[in-house]
């Protein structure tokens, strides 16, 4: 009986059946969305709702398969499915700015890899103007009394180029970071801080940069901010006094690029016995950190950071009573406001060619 029913109706009965489940989605999102995960690992600008008007009418239909693509239900859950797809069975990554390099890396596509291998090189004349910029910067902070530091960052490309994917060419040996570091040292009065070379002799016994991460772990920026300290005067203990501990992870920027989480496919490190009971007691207000100790270098420290910034700051903090941290969009004016004595211009390699410091009024 039920046989011949559905043999009879067996059309209206898939038609309904896929009117459903094309509707589905959209009606059980609003009541699950709060179950699901709804973060933005894209870190971009979606699309926006479309007007309707008769003078857009023949763009409508692009801009609102663009809208409801970006704002689609079960979006992550249904990327994440294809991304496991891609990676596992076709061993192919599912965005086009992540590529898988040996043994588990993951690098950031376009200007971090151009500038590690050599591709993208600054010309004399960048050079010339990038020089010029920071040493009247310098000029201007001397005056005030204000010690000036410029940190470069290297690239994770840089330090681990030989893990990329064999069919990136390398152009030469001498990548961005360090062409700008010879450069601002053989050109100007500078205080240059370039933690290459410390990185690479600490990449025999630890990683110093995250596999599913476009950052330095805690061990690189370790390195970095006792190469820090060493040039404002104030040296740090030495990794090898410390007790370092490895943890594991299973995502990092990269990996939620691609929507994937790779189980223990990353190492960082817990890092100890550095602290004194006047470590800095941090605080965090959106992009803008300070840190507050009661114990180390008189001197208030300004530093202008991009993300590389974040955790040098925490540990080159503790060798200072007071630190402000701001990001590259903050004002200037933060160095008047807190009365500096000591300001670091953080900046990662690949970004060496936004190397631009617009001075305060003062």
């Amino acid at each position: 009986m039920i046989l011949k029913l559905f043999d009879r109706y067996k059309y209206h009965i898939w038609t309904v059946s896929f009117v459903l489940f094309l509707f589905a989605p959209t009606v059980l999102y609003p009541v699950l969305r709060y179950r699901l995960d709804t973060t933005d690992y894209e870190k971009r600008a979606k699309a926006p709702r479309p007007s309707v008007s008769v003078t857009e009418l023949s763009v409508f239909p692009e801009a609102f398969n663009s809208y409801y693509s970006d704002h689609l239900p079960f979006r992550n859950e249904l990327i994440g499915i294809n991304s496991r797809i891609d990676y596992y069975i076709f061993r192919d990554s599912p965005n086009d700015r992540v590529v898988f390099g040996d043994d588990g890396w993951l690098f950031y596509t376009g200007e971090a890899i151009d500038t590690s291998t050599g591709k993208s090189m600054l010309s004399e004349e960048e050079l010339k103007e990038i020089g010029s910029n920071l040493q009247n910067a310098s000029d201007y902070f001397s005056k005030l009394g204000i010690e000036f530091l410029v940190f470069i960052a290297p690239n994770k490309e840089t330090v681990y180029r030989d893990k990329l994917p064999t069919y990136y060419t390398v152009y030469s040996d001498i990548n961005v970071g360090k062409q700008l570091a010879d450069y601002l040292k053989a050109n100007t009065d500078i205080n240059v801080v370039w933690p290459y070379d410390e990185i690479m002799k600490a990449r025999d016994e630890y990683y110093t940069y995250c596999h599913l991460d476009t950052h330095w772990n805690n061990v690189g920026s370790y390195i970095g901010a006792c190469e820090a300290a060493g040039a404002l005067g104030t040296p740090m203990q030495p990794l090898n006094e410390l007790t370092v501990t490895p943890v594991t992870y299973s995502r990092g920027d990269l990996s939620d690029m691609m929507h994937l989480i790779l189980k223990n496919s990353d190492t960082d490190y817990a890092i100890s016995g550095y602290e004194d009971e006047g470590y800095p007691v941090e605080q965090f207000y959106g992009e803008f950190i300070e840190f507050h100790n009661a114990s180390g270098d008189d001197r208030t420290v300004v530093m202008r950071r991009d993300s590389y910034g974040i955790r040098l700051s925490r540990f080159l903090s503790g060798q200072f009573k007071d630190m402000y941290v701001m990001t590259s969009d903050s004002p200037m004016d933060t160095i008047n406001m807190f009365g500096a004595d000591v300001f670091i211009y953080e900046i990662v390699e690949r970004n060496a060619t936004d190397i631009r410091i617009n001075l305060p009024d003062r």
